[in-house]
C-alpha cells in the first residue's frame, strides 16, 4: 500500500478530477495504515482490527467511484489499482471469519467495560 501511496503522489495531471482522485487514494491508504504507527493499548484497541474496520469502510467507498468512473467513461489507474488491492485483503475466507471473531469479542470487551463503568484509558490508581 505504501509503495502505491508514493506512486499516486508523484502523478500528475491536467484533468483536476483524476488529480483530486488521485490525491483521495493517498489520503485513503494514509487513513488505512494510520492505526500501525499508533501504540495499541491492548485489550480496548487493535491496530489490526481497527485496519481491517477501515478495509471495509474504504471498500464500500471505493466501489462507488469505481461506479461512477465506469458510468463516466473514466479511468483511473491509481482507483482500480487501490480496489484491487482491498478486494485481495478481504477475499479470504478465514480473514473474513478471524475478523467476525475479534468482532464478536471487541463487542464483549466493550459492554464488559460499560457495565463495569471503566474507561478505555488506564489510571495509576488501579
Amino acid at each position: 500500500m505504501s509503495a502505491l501511496k508514493k506512486k499516486v503522489s508523484k502523478e500528475s495531471s491536467t484533468d483536476y478530477l483524476v488529480l483530486g482522485e488521485r490525491k483521495w487514494v493517498a489520503l485513503a491508504i494514509e487513513y488505512l495504515l494510520w492505526p500501525r504507527e499508533t501504540p495499541s493499548g491492548y485489550p480496548f484497541v487493535l491496530p489490526y482490527f481497527e485496519i481491517m474496520n477501515r478495509v471495509l469502510e474504504i471498500s464500500g467507498l471505493i466501489k462507488r467511484i469505481v461506479r461512477w468512473n465506469a458510468d463516466h467513461y473514466l479511468v483511473v489507474h491509481a482507483v482500480l489499482d487501490f480496489s484491487e488491492k482491498l478486494k485481495r485483503l478481504t477475499a479470504t475466507q478465514e480473514l473474513q471469519v478471524q475478523y467476525y471473531h475479534i468482532k464478536k469479542i471487541y463487542r464483549w470487551f466493550e459492554d464488559a467495560r460499560k457495565v463495569l463503568g471503566v474507561s478505555r484509558h488506564l489510571s495509576g490508581n488501579g
